[in-house]
């Protein structure tokens, strides 16, 4: 079984990456639905996604391929994610067929059509490892906490922030969300600054990476410090370059 996504190929005159995943209104979903189907009727069978995310594929053939999901492989030219395997020129020349469909239904589509969208990413779906975790709770919200309790984890209940701030003490619980905007920030830093949070690890994704944030039971004192404002902070940051030796501010 291989996983089907909608994705923009940034195109280039030698080369091509991955820039990203495209999201799929209902009437578009469905139009490719349909196409995709009819084009590809003598290779595959096609599996749709109530949320209109992406397809389920299932060959007509055995196929031994090794293919990346999008997220691993975010601007990285073409060369960096080629399928693999005995069934790699299969899938290789899918895409290809993927990229030229597109190409047609854009051409004849209105002007609601997503003009990102360019191509399909054939994903390999594989068995997911048990999860071995040490949290008292896995909180969150957001399609994360949903896969997260489809799992079956004991430790899993749909919880917030405030509601973790105010009830039943955890030595070590996990909160998830789909983007940062879904966070109570004000909830944490309120339960941080008041000690009953006595130390946050906060971790950002980005493309390619992430950025960890660790804040410890001694940092909460810095809440009650009055907040500088900016142009203080770079006054204050000038000056500390400016008193530093010439050999330790190196080359400008």
């Amino acid at each position: 079984m291989l996983c089907l996504l909608p994705v923009q190929l940034n195109m280039q005159r030698d080369s091509f990456s991955l820039q990203g995943i495209v999201p799929l209104s209902k009437a578009h979903y469905q139009q490719l639905t349909v196409q995709i189907s009819e084009h590809f009727a003598k290779d595959f069978i096609l599996h749709t996604d109530p949320d209109n995310r992406f397809w389920w594929v299932q060959p007509l053939q055995t196929l031994e391929v090794e293919c990346p999901w999008p997220q691993s492989v975010l601007f990285q030219q073409a060369f960096a994610w080629q399928p693999t395997g005995r069934g790699a020129r299969v899938l290789r020349q899918w895409v290809n067929e993927c990229q030229m469909l597109m190409h047609q239904i854009a051409h004849h589509a209105d002007a609601s059509w997503p003009a990102t969208l360019n191509s399909l990413w054939f994903s390999n779906v594989a068995q997911l490892p048990s999860w071995q975790h040490r949290f008292d709770l896995i909180s969150g919200q957001g399609r994360l906490l949903e896969g997260l309790t489809a799992s079956g984890l004991s430790a899993v209940r749909a919880l917030k922030i405030a509601e973790l701030a105010s009830g039943q003490r955890y030595k070590h619980a996990l909160f998830v969300a789909d983007s940062m905007r879904d966070v109570d920030w004000e909830s944490l830093s309120v339960a941080f600054s008041k000690g009953i949070f006595t130390q946050l690890k906060i971790m950002l994704p980005f493309a390619e990476c992430s950025v960890h944030i660790t804040l410890k039971r001694g940092l909460r004192w810095c809440f009650w410090r009055k907040p500088r404002p900016m142009d203080s902070l770079l006054q204050a940051l000038h000056e500390s370059l400016l008193s530093q030796p010439k050999s330790a501010q190196g080359v400008r």
